[in-house]
């Protein structure tokens, strides 16, 4: 086995003498480095003592090939690269990423390079955010910052709640930002939350959840309401029925003997029903048969 794989290296190393003996081009070395370990290091070697060796090529030398990066890097660094190239080093040579980060940050650079210096590079994190923050972001570039540099939730959360938050954003800061749910949560209660908005704040801030089961009976329909009646313990008929009716100015005749065939009206029972034990009760259970209609 050993003499078969001593036998593989001399046939590599004999295939690359004959490969430099026919001046192969840097896009010839990459593919070298890329896929012959054995050979990476000479193969970089070669790209460097090359004179048309662009950046692509050098940041490849980096990339694969430790033994020569700082050579590589700089080479690199003293030909100027571009933003598009220090994002790359950035994003996959983790050992030169904050040192890239440093060189593009004091570039002041656009939006997508700063969001990349957030993402990858803890140390410059808060930094490029006061950039990035100047720069104006929509509301879905920081809904993105929120989702996906947890560092910076806090941060793009409080921004994001003073820019009139769509209730998509109060969405996002509540299952992300904990720190801030109650917050979020209260703003989408006021400002005309659909059924998933109103499950969505039941579901993160249980602190609001009074409010938001009073407010997702506006959003069962009558037909809801009938059937709640109907197929409900006599609670949540009477508590459904009292809905009805005070959405209801009008009832049709046939409304009024449905309602009276199934709930009981005695002021005492009403009275009595109306202690906040049951009512919490009557709600939950709504919210359960509401949501599931949704």
């Amino acid at each position: 086995m050993r003499m078969s794989a001593r036998k593989t290296q001399s046939h590599i190393i004999e295939l690359w003498k004959r490969l430099l003996a026919h001046d192969p081009n840097c896009s010839d070395l990459g593919n070298v480095i890329k896929n012959i370990p054995l050979l990476r290091e000479a193969a970089a070697k070669e790209i460097l003592a090359r004179h048309d060796a662009t950046n692509e090529d050098v940041l490849c030398v980096m990339r694969y090939c430790e033994e020569v990066r700082i050579a590589a890097w700089d080479r690199f660094v003293l030909r100027n690269p571009s933003d598009i190239h220090l994002r790359y080093v950035i994003e996959n040579i983790t050992p030169l990423a904050e040192v890239a980060g440093r060189i593009l940050l004091d570039r002041m650079p656009a939006q997508n390079f700063l969001f990349c210096i957030m993402e990858h590079i803890p140390l410059l994190c808060h930094e490029a955010w006061e950039y990035y923050q100047d720069q104006l972001p929509t509301h879905d570039e920081l809904c993105w910052v929120i989702r996906y540099i947890p560092a910076l939730q806090t941060e793009a959360g409080t921004l994001l709640l003073r820019r009139n938050p769509r209730n998509t954003d109060l969405r996002c800061v509540m299952v992300k930002v904990h720190n801030l749910a109650i917050e979020a949560g209260r703003m989408l209660l006021q400002q005309s939350p659909s059924k998933n908005d109103i499950q969505c704040v039941l579901d993160h801030v249980p602190q609001l959840k009074d409010e938001a089961n009073r407010i997702l009976m506006r959003h069962v329909s009558e037909e809801e309401l009938r059937r709640l009646i109907e197929v409900c313990g006599e609670h949540v008929s009477e508590y459904a029925d009292r809905e009805l009716q005070r959405r209801t100015t009008k009832l049709s005749l046939t409304d009024k003997k449905y309602l009276r065939s199934h709930v009981p009206l005695s002021e005492s029972e009403v009275e009595r029903r109306q202690n906040e034990r049951i009512r919490a009760h009557i709600l939950d259970e709504l919210l359960i048969l509401g949501c599931k209609t949704s």
